[in-house]
C-alpha cells in the first residue's frame, strides 16, 4: 500500500474479537466459550491482524460484523462506533458491502471499529 501511495484500508474482522456493547450473557459466557474452543484459532487471527492494522499509519477502518449472510440486501442494517450492537446476529453480506462503500470516503470511521447488523 505504501508503494502505490494508498492509504485507505477497510477490513472485515468479526464481532467475536470484542466485547464492548455486549450484554452479559454473550460478554460472561457465549464468547469466552467460543474464543477457548471452536473460535480460537479465528479470534487469534482476527486479534493479531486487527493489533497489526491499528499499528499502521494507514486510514482504517475496521468492520466487526456478526454472522454473515447471503441472503438478498434488506437495504436497512443499524450501526455502532467502537461497539457491538445489541441483540445482532447477522447482517446480509449485501447491507455490509453498502456500509463498507459509504464509509469509504467518511472520515468519521477513519481509526474506528464499526459493528453493522440487520
Amino acid at each position: 500500500m505504501h508503494k502505490t501511495g494508498v492509504r485507505r484500508l477497510l477490513f472485515i474482522s468479526g464481532s467475536i474479537a470484542a466485547d464492548q456493547g455486549e450484554s452479559p450473557y454473550l460478554r460472561y459466557l457465549i464468547k469466552p466459550v467460543a474464543r477457548h474452543t471452536f473460535l480460537r484459532h479465528v479470534n487469534a487471527d482476527f486479534l493479531a491482524t486487527e493489533q497489526e492494522i491499528r499499528a499502521s499509519d494507514l486510514d482504517w477502518t475496521i468492520f466487526r460484523p456478526p454472522s454473515l449472510t447471503s441472503k438478498p440486501a434488506r437495504g436497512t442494517y443499524r450501526v455502532a462506533v467502537d461497539r457491538n450492537l445489541p441483540r445482532c446476529f447477522s447482517i446480509t453480506r449485501a447491507d455490509l458491502a453498502v456500509c463498507m462503500l459509504r464509509a469509504l470516503d467518511d472520515p468519521a470511521t477513519i481509526h474506528r471499529h464499526i459493528c453493522a447488523a440487520n
